[in-house]
């Protein structure tokens, strides 16, 4: 597929899904060896709107302060990785599960692009009125 498009995001976020680990490769058609990482940053890099390819990118780090640096330049946590993918994806419950995963304590807080502020245990609740 990368040989006919290579700017097609879904594809490099597919190749990604594939790896067993972060650090696992893929060789592509152009000569380049790209991390499970690097693929979903790649995927990123050609649609930046791809909730999934934010929220499997985030789930690569070890923690929720852990970074990764875009392609476009910006820095992000883990847990704004996370909330990124809640941006382009405001109903999908598994990515409220996994930004809830970061924070320790229930009564832990996170401030969500839409100017919401919720808790260990809202973000939870999100995730179960969006897949009950």
């Amino acid at each position: 597929a990368l040989r006919h498009d290579p700017t097609d995001g879904v594809t490099y976020y597919n190749l990604g899904t594939t790896l067993p680990v972060p650090t696992a490769t893929h060789s592509l058609p152009d000569g380049r060896t790209l991390s499970k990482q690097q693929l979903y940053a790649e995927a990123l890099r050609h649609d930046p709107t791809n909730a999934n390819a934010y929220n499997n990118l985030a789930k690569t780090l070890p923690a929720p302060t852990a970074t990764y640096a875009l392609p476009n330049g910006r820095t992000l946590t883990q847990q704004q990785l996370f909330a990124e993918a809640l941006h382009h994806d405001p109903t999908n419950a598994v990515i409220y599960y996994n930004l809830g995963s970061t924070l320790a304590a229930p009564t832990d807080t996170y401030t969500l692009h839409d100017g919401r502020t919720l808790s260990k245990q809202q973000l939870y609740s999100e995730a179960l009125r969006h897949d009950p």
